[in-house]
Order: structure tokens, then C-alpha cells, then sequence
């Protein structure tokens, strides 16, 4: 008994939509007419049909899985008639516009140019996953990228720098070594706050490119090649943030070395950034993918550029209206 009901249930839905679709035959003509977007089947599986639409069971069933309305008997059944109703009347909404001429307005054009564009991107890089590279794959690439994923300590240094008048010899050597000896006893004295530290380095530093920044010599790792040796086996040997050490000479005079930041090491593993590997091989592959597009549509579709319209006067007087004399 209840199956032949849920039959009869189905019987009647279905003159009830062939019913509505003689109707709108008998007042607006056929309303397969200009539904070539459609496949027959999709016609022919149709919930609704209008003038120029359908509305696909794909399209209903989703709708109502947004709302959470799949259920077949009870209550809801007046709620599913609400939502085929709201899609019913997007699609007169929209022949309406159609009708009025909005979708020959620029902006609207441009903005299904832009969906157009948006679903083919979608289309073609969406078959591209995380998981599109093999493992060895992405353990190759972990490999190469080893110093991504790995780095030695590194500590901040600041310095004041005396250079010695080698023209003068040992003098000269003694004199900067003097003055080198004597910064660091004024360092010293005032703890060598990072203030302070900056105020000699401006007063007192030969090194031009460090005085006006507090003596900062950035981040440095042990084999450095851009700081004498000298200057960076002091700062390693320096323990505390802010400890002050020196002088130390170089071959080209001394300098007095304050310890201003520490990076420890960096190790990890596969395990810890696989994810991360995995992620730029796919924006690789999708920026790949993306050009050979680019390049095949380019190729298919010849596009005129008009070089002599590009100038700025002509793009300034089209915006204005006005005729460039």
C-alpha cells in the first residue's frame, strides 16, 4: 500500500510538471526553444522549465543539499517548494534583465568576461592536488632546497672600527690600537647600552657605512666571507646579548665588537616540512600550467593591438570626452 502511494506521489509530480510546461507552451511557445547550453538529457530530466531556462535536478538537489532539505517525506516538503520557487525566480529575474538590455552594459559583460576566465583557471589547474607529486618527488625537491629547510647558528654584531694609517707602520698601527683601547674602556663604562654603543660608533667609528646605523653589521654565520675572520670568531666567543669584546685587529686596523642577537641553528626534517614542500611544487605546477594556457589560447585566438591608440593623450582625452587638438 505505501509504495503504490509513494508511486502515485511520483505520477502526480510528474503531470504536474508536464502540465506547467503545456502551459507555458500554449502562452510562450516551446521552452526548449534556445536551449542549446543544455544537454537533452538535462532538458529532459528538467524539475522546472521557462522561456530559454531550465532548471536541471542537478541544480535542485544541490540547492536543497545547501539547505539541508534531502529528506523525502515529512514537513520539509513545503520548504523544498520554496527553494525551487527562489530558483524560479532567479532565472525570470535574469530574462528580465536580459530583456532590459543589462547584459549588453560594460560592466556587466566585464564581469562575466572575469567568471568565464575564473571557471576556465578552475577547470583546468583544479586537477592539480597536493598529492599529484609522487613522494620521491617531493624528496627531491626537499633535497635541493636543503638550505631552505636547514641553516647554521648566526649571531648580530655591532662594531666600532679604527683603521690604522699603514703608511705609518707600526705607529700607525699603535695609534689605532690606542684609540680602539680607549672606545672600548668608554663602552664599558656605560654598560654599552645599544644607545650608547650607537653614539660612539657615530663619533668615534671609521667605517662609513656602519657609524650612521648604531655600527650594525647585520646577522653573521662563522664562515661569513664579508667580515674579517677576526671580528667574526670575537662575536662567537661573546656570551651574553649586549657584551662588549675587544680590540681585535684585522689587516686593516682594529675593532671593538658588541654582541647584539643570536638565531640559533635550524634543522628539520622531511617529516616537518613535506607539507611545505608539497605546497610550492603545486604553485609551480598551477603557474605552469597557468603559462601553457596563456600561451595555447594566444596562439588560437589572434589578437589586434593598436599601438599608436596606447598613447596617454588618447587615453586621456577618451576618458574625458574631449577631442585631443
Amino acid at each position: 500500500m505505501r509504495r503504490q502511494k509513494l508511486l502515485s506521489t511520483i505520477l502526480a509530480g510528474q503531470l504536474l510538471l508536464i502540465a506547467g510546461l503545456v502551459v507555458v507552451i500554449a502562452l510562450q511557445g516551446d521552452p526548449r526553444e534556445g536551449l542549446s547550453a543544455w544537454t537533452p538529457e538535462e532538458v529532459e530530466s528538467a524539475v522546472a522549465a521557462g522561456p530559454g531556462f531550465v532548471i536541471t535536478r542537478e541544480t535542485y538537489l544541490g540547492a536543497l543539499r545547501e539547505k539541508g532539505l534531502l529528506a523525502t517525506a515529512g514537513p520539509q516538503a513545503e520548504a523544498r517548494r520554496e527553494v525551487l520557487s527562489s530558483l524560479v525566480d532567479r532565472e525570470l529575474l535574469a530574462l528580465e534583465a536580459r530583456a532590459r538590455g543589462i547584459d549588453r552594459r560594460l560592466e556587466v559583460r566585464q564581469e562575466v568576461q572575469r567568471l568565464l576566465a575564473d571557471h576556465l583557471l578552475d577547470s583546468e589547474l583544479g586537477s592539480l592536488t597536493l598529492e599529484s607529486f609522487s613522494r620521491e618527488a617531493v624528496e627531491g625537491r626537499y633535497e635541493a632546497d636543503q638550505l631552505e629547510h636547514s641553516r647554521p647558528p648566526a649571531i648580530r654584531l655591532a662594531h666600532l672600527y679604527f683603521r690604522a694609517d699603514t703608511g705609518r707602520g707600526e705607529a700607525g698601527r699603535a695609534e689605532a690600537r690606542a684609540r680602539a683601547e680607549a672606545a672600548l674602556e668608554r663602552a664599558r663604562g656605560y654598560h654599552a647600552t645599544a644607545l650608547h654603543f650607537g653614539q660612539l660608533a657615530e663619533e668615534l667609528s671609521d667605517d662609513e657605512k656602519t657609524k650612521s646605523k648604531g655600527g650594525d653589521l647585520g646577522m653573521v654565520t662563522r664562515d661569513s666571507g664579508d667580515l674579517p675572520q677576526e671580528v667574526v670568531d670575537l662575536g662567537f666567543r661573546l656570551q651574553a646579548i649586549g657584551e662588549v669584546g675587544g680590540p681585535v685587529e684585522s689587516d686593516e686596523g682594529f675593532h671593538i665588537v658588541r654582541l647584539t642577537g643570536r638565531r640559533p641553528a635550524l634543522e628539520r626534517n622531511f617529516a616537518e616540512v613535506e607539507l611545505e614542500v608539497r605546497s610550492k611544487l603545486l604553485r609551480e605546477a598551477r603557474l605552469e600550467r597557468h603559462r601553457e594556457l596563456l600561451a595555447a589560447v594566444r596562439a588560437r585566438y589572434p589578437v589586434t593591438v593598436r599601438e599608436e591608440r596606447l598613447g596617454l593623450d588618447e587615453v586621456a582625452s577618451a576618458g574625458t570626452g574631449e577631442e585631443k587638438p
